[in-house]
């Protein structure tokens, strides 16, 4: 549908995918690789389609959501509103002798600044991707 340009409304494509008997997860996965890059190698396009697809699922209190990023593409995940931010950790930190000062910018964001020490931490600060840290 999206690189043919056929003329199948929303409606009928979930008809055709039996996406309305699908449960939540599996329809959520669908749209999260309707998102991708594997469907649209083109981040412009991607961000049009989650724009356009944000629109039919606020009402119902999900939203795709900027998630990180893959193979220089951005990654966008469902997430529920209304709970946090729905972001992950940002930032994680470790391999220290002892407590650094740590202080939240930002309590909603999960924003935090490291006032004292900070040269003695490692700050692991890229996106954590779904499979996690290996």
């Amino acid at each position: 549908m999206i690189r043919f340009q056929e003329d199948w409304t929303p409606e009928y494509l979930f008809e055709q995918l039996h996406a309305f008997e699908a449960p939540d997860p599996r329809f959520g996965h669908f749209l999260e690789r309707l998102a991708s890059s594997a469907a649209l190698p083109d981040e412009q396009a991607q961000r049009r389609f989650v724009d356009l697809v944000n629109k039919h699922l606020q009402p119902v209190g999900a939203s795709l959501r900027l998630e990180g990023e893959e193979d220089g593409y951005p990654l966008f995940q469902l997430v529920q509103l209304g709970q946090g931010t729905g972001r992950r950790p940002r930032k994680l930190i470790f391999a220290t002798l002892g407590k650094p000062d740590i202080r939240f910018t930002s309590a909603l964001d999960n924003d935090i600044e490291i006032a004292e020490r900070s040269d003695q931490v490692l700050v692991y600060d890229r996106p954590v991707s779904k499979n996690g840290l290996l």
